[in-house]
């Protein structure tokens, strides 16, 4: 894919396994995952999103077509919030 350019700038999970992880690893992809909210659910299909894995975060820049009111996250989050990720132990 990398070869190709169709590699994606990021993968985004809700939890990962192993081969995902080695994956986008080996394939220098950023990857996100382990969120406190489900982001398949925030986040709706076709938004722009900006990925910051030294952070930890994914801020929504603008929401999919046929957004017409701005996304609202729970706990008062707006759409230009951060939504972070949980601790892992």
């Amino acid at each position: 894919m990398q070869s190709r350019n169709m590699a994606p700038v990021a993968i985004i999970f809700n939890t990962v396994n192993t081969i995902l992880a080695q994956g986008a690893a080996l394939g220098g992809i950023s990857m996100l995952a382990g969120f406190d909210q489900d982001v398949t659910e925030l986040i709706p299909h076709g938004s722009l999103v900006e990925v910051d894995p030294e952070t930890k975060t994914l801020r929504l820049l603008r929401g999919g077509s046929g957004d017409t009111a701005p996304a609202t996250f729970a706990h008062g989050q707006s759409e230009t919030s951060p939504v972070h990720l949980k601790p892992r132990h």
